[in-house]
């Protein structure tokens, strides 16, 4: 799952590139690709997530012999945890947004409008 879940990453930085660079009658094909890319990486990773916390949840003992003191460090490791899984989800899906606008067709513009000076 993990493995599947980098793969994703790649393929969605790979149609990130596609998105912006291509010609404009396929384009929407590759930010349709990219919009289901992106849709399965927060997917995936709410699964990652899940399958961690559940696998982890059988090592962990029941509440009755829990000790207090073990929640700041369970705290921790569950931040390092989302953020070195959701880190990377973000910048792809930042990236992937960019890649969407930056990939819009342009709006001719009309004769006759003031066009702004740079």
């Amino acid at each position: 799952m993990t493995a599947f879940f980098a793969s994703c990453l790649a393929v969605s930085l790979i149609l990130d590139a596609l998105t912006i660079f291509s010609q404009d009658r396929t384009r929407w094909r590759y930010r349709a690709l990219l919009v289901v890319v992106l849709v399965l990486v927060w997917v995936l990773l709410g699964l990652l997530l899940t399958q961690i916390v559940g696998r982890t949840s059988s090592i962990v003992p029941s509440a009755k012999i829990w000790a207090p003191e073990r929640l700041p460090t369970t705290g921790r490791d569950a931040a390092v945890l989302l953020a070195s899984f959701g880190g990377p989800a973000v910048l792809a899906t930042v990236l992937g947004v960019w890649a969407l606008r930056a990939s819009r067709r342009k709006r001719p513009s009309r004769s006759g409008r003031l066009e702004r000076w740079p």
